[in-house]
C-alpha cells in the first residue's frame, strides 16, 4: 500500500500479502471500466474546435530518444496532435550529444525547448531552482485532466512547496524476469504460481533458486543473476520492511536492523547460497546479463526497458513476476517527467501538448513497442496494454508499481549513489562485509546530504 506522509513524500506501508493482492484486483477492475470512458473523452476533445491561442503558435518540443523508430513513434503523435490544433506548430527538436548536459546549459541560458522530457531523479535540482512551470493552475483549469488517474507514487515526489512540476510519461517498476523453460524442464512450478497464492516469499525464492543452480558444472548455472546499482539492492531493503531514507528524504536510513537484514541476504544469495554470481564472477563469465540470455542464470531482476531487445531473442520464452518478499511487497520504481520551463512564453500551448502526450491514447502508442509502463492506470491496465504479449503477466508491472519507491527526487541523491558504489561493490564481491561497507558508505552519504 502507497501511503503519503506529512511532508509529501510517498512511503510504503506494510500490510498483508492477501489483503494487497485482493486490492490490487478490485484496483484493476474499476480501472478497466473507467478506460472506455477516458478513451471516449478523449476522442471528443479531439474532435473540439481548434483553441483560441494566438492565429499560429510555434513551440518547441524536446525529448530523449532511444532510436529512429522511437522517434518516429514521437513524430507520429505530434502530427496527430497539430492535425487536432492547427493553431499550434510543434517543432521536434533532436538533441546530439550528451541530452542530460544539453537541457541544465539550456534551461540556465533561457533556450530550453518549451516543452521537455527528463529523467525523474535528475529533475530533482530544476525543481528545486526554481526552473520549471508550476503546473497544478493549468490541472486545476483542465477538466478534463485527470491527475488522480496517475500512479500517486510516480507524481507526488514531483510536487514541491505546494506547486507541480512535471507529470510522468511512464513508469517501470523493478521486476524480477524469469526464463519459463529453466523452470518448467526443473520440474518447478513457475514464480507466478508461488505469488498466486501469495508465497513467492524469500524462502521459496532461494529454494527454487538452489535446485536451478549448479555453481561448480563445467558450464556453471545459477538461479538468479542481476546487475548491481543502487535500484537492485532497494528492493531487498525494502521487501524486509526497511527504508532507504526517512520521510522527505531528510537523512539515510539504509543501515536500519532491516536494512542491513536486506542487504545480508543478498551477500548470502551469492557466498552462503551461490545461487547468484558475484560481480567478479559474473564478468568472468560473460557478464550478468549474458548469463540471464543464454539459460545460464534463469531470473533477472530489472525494468520494463528490456522487453523489446527479449522479444527480438529466438526462441526465448520469458515472464515476469514481482520481487520476492519478506515482510511485504516492494520495489524501486522508475519515471521521467515532462516539463515546461518557467521563461516559456507559449506555456498555455506546451500545455496542450504535455495533456495529449500523457493521454491514454498516446501512453498505449509508446508502450506498444514493449519498452515503457503507462504512468496512467487506466491505461496499463487496458487490454491493449495486458494482452501485448509476451511478458504473459503484464499486468504484474500494475501490479509492482502500486508497490513502487520512486527514484529518489532530491538534488544530493547522486552524490549518495556514488557514495556506496564502490563499497557495496567489494561487499558483493565478499571482500569486507555489510556492516564494513556500511560503515564507510553512511558518513559519506549523510555529508553529501549535508548532515553531520
Amino acid at each position: 500500500m502507497l501511503r503519503q506522509d506529512p511532508s509529501g513524500s510517498v512511503r510504503l506501508a506494510p500490510g498483508p500479502q492477501t489483503a494487497d493482492r485482493a486490492l490490487a484486483s478490485r484496483a484493476t477492475r474499476a480501472i478497466l471500466a473507467v478506460t472506455f470512458a477516458a478513451t471516449a473523452l478523449l476522442v471528443l476533445t479531439l474532435a473540439l474546435p481548434a483553441s483560441t491561442l494566438a492565429a499560429t503558435t510555434r513551440i518547441t518540443f524536446t525529448m530523449q530518444t532511444g532510436d529512429q523508430k522511437e522517434v518516429a513513434n514521437y513524430q507520429d503523435l505530434i502530427d496527430k496532435f497539430q492535425v487536432a490544433h492547427p493553431d499550434i506548430k510543434v517543432e521536434f527538436v533532436q538533441l546530439s550529444g550528451n541530452y542530460y548536459e544539453k537541457i541544465p546549459t539550456m534551461l540556465a541560458t533561457n533556450t530550453a525547448p518549451d516543452l521537455f522530457w527528463y529523467g525523474g531523479q535528475n529533475s530533482a535540482q530544476f525543481i528545486r531552482d526554481g526552473v520549471l512551470t508550476d503546473l497544478t493552475p493549468f490541472v486545476a483549469k483542465s477538466p478534463s485532466f485527470n491527475l488522480a488517474d496517475f500512479f500517486p507514487s510516480a507524481v507526488d515526489p514531483f510536487r514541491w512547496q505546494g506547486g507541480l512540476y512535471g507529470i510522468p510519461r511512464d513508469v517501470s517498476p523493478l521486476v524480477l524476469y524469469y526464463n519459463v523453460d529453466s523452470f518448467a524442464t526443473a520440474g518447478l512450478p513457475s514464480p507466478n504460481d508461488y505469488h498466486d497464492r501469495q508465497a513467492w516469499n524469500w524462502d521459496n525464492f532461494l529454494n527454487v533458486s538452489r535446485k536451478l543452480s549448479a555453481p561448480n558444472a563445467a558450464t556453471p548455472r545459477f538461479g538468479m543473476a542481476t546487475d548491481w546499482w543502487w535500484g537492485l539492492w532497494f528492493p531487498w531493503i525494502l521487501t524486509n520492511g526497511g527504508d532507504i531514507f526517512s520521510p522527505g528524504y531528510k537523512e539515510p536510513v539504509f543501515d536500519s536492523p532491516k536494512a542491513r537484514q536486506g542487504l545480508q541476504f543478498l551477500v548470502d544469495l551469492i557466498h552462503v547460497y551461490h545461487v547468484v554470481p558475484s560481480p567478479e564472477e559474473a564478468d568472468k563469465l560473460g557478464g550478468h546479463w549474458n548469463l540471464f540470455v543464454q539459460g545460464r542464470a534463469a531470473m533477472y531482476p530489472t525494468g520494463r526497458w528490456v522487453v523489446p531487445g527479449l522479444r527480438s531473442l529466438k526462441d526465448f520464452n520469458f515472464d515476469v513476476v514481482v520481487m520476492p518478499y519478506k515482510e511485504r511487497q516492494a520495489t524501486a520504481l522508475f519515471t521521467g517527467i515532462y516539463a515546461i520551463p518557467k521563461t516559456s512564453t507559449k506555456k498555455e500551448a506546451a500545455w496542450q501538448l504535455l495533456q495529449w502526450l500523457v493521454s491514454p491514447e498516446a501512453q498505449l502508442q509508446l508502450a506498444a513497442d514493449g519498452q515503457v509502463v503507462p504512468s496512467r492506470a487506466s491505461a496499463a491496465a487496458s487490454s491493449a496494454f495486458v494482452h501485448s504479449t509476451p511478458p504473459q503477466h503484464n499486468l504484474i508491472f500494475l501490479e509492482a508499481a502500486q508497490h513502487g519507491y520512486l527514484e529518489p527526487v532530491f538534488p544530493a541523491f547522486n552524490k549518495v549513489g556514488d557514495a556506496t558504489w564502490g563499497p557495496f561493490i567489494d561487499m558483493f564481491n565478499g571482500k569486507i562485509t555489510v556492516n564494513q561497507a556500511l560503515d564507510t558508505v553512511m558518513p559519506l552519504a549523510r555529508q553529501a546530504m549535508g548532515l553531520k
